[in-house]
């Protein structure tokens, strides 16, 4: 099963056209402080014939942050067995949100880390993206170590594909 999160962000419109493929929810943090997940999506990718997928759309500010995540950040263990969960997630990307994108994935990956005890996570935080003060995108995308930095714009178009996670 194949699960993915493909998106365009639209700086001009300040619009966030996305689709979700059965991957963990994104976590939405607005300026303001306000926060959600956003449970739009449809099935994992291949599960079914003739599955569709829709278009959403989410209006993006300067200042907001979106972050796509795989199930190994929120399902990894304490040393007690305790998951770091979504909860927690939120509560540290509310901690570190004056940081840029890049930083607050390495953030979180330390406390993911700190949280299993040194021993990490199978799979990582997958991406971090926010619009900074002047309406511009910051995009961030960490996989396991591995680090990709998408800046490639299209007129005011930033273009993400992320998230692929495969699981047997």
């Amino acid at each position: 099963m194949i699960t993915a999160i493909h998106g365009i962000l639209d700086a001009s419109n300040k619009t966030l056209s996305y689709s979700n493929a059965g991957h963990n929810p994104p976590l939405l943090l607005k300026a303001n402080g306000e926060s959600r997940y956003i449970y739009d999506g449809e099935q994992p990718l291949g599960m079914f014939p003739r599955t569709r997928y829709h278009e959403n759309h989410l209006m993006i500010e300067p200042g907001d942050i979106f972050v796509l995540y795989t199930d190994g950040a929120t399902e990894a263990e304490s040393p007690t067995g305790e998951e770091f969960g979504r909860e927690r997630l939120e509560q540290v990307v509310k901690e570190h949100v004056e940081k840029p994108a890049r930083e607050l994935i390495a953030s979180l990956q330390m406390e993911i880390l700190e949280w299993t005890g040194g021993v990490g996570f199978g799979r990582a935080v997958a991406a971090a993206g926010d619009v900074n003060k002047d309406g511009y995108p910051d995009v961030f995308v960490g996989d396991s170590g591995d680090v990709w930095v998408f800046s490639g714009k299209t007129g005011a178009t930033i273009w993400l594909v992320v998230a692929m996670a495969a699981f047997v």
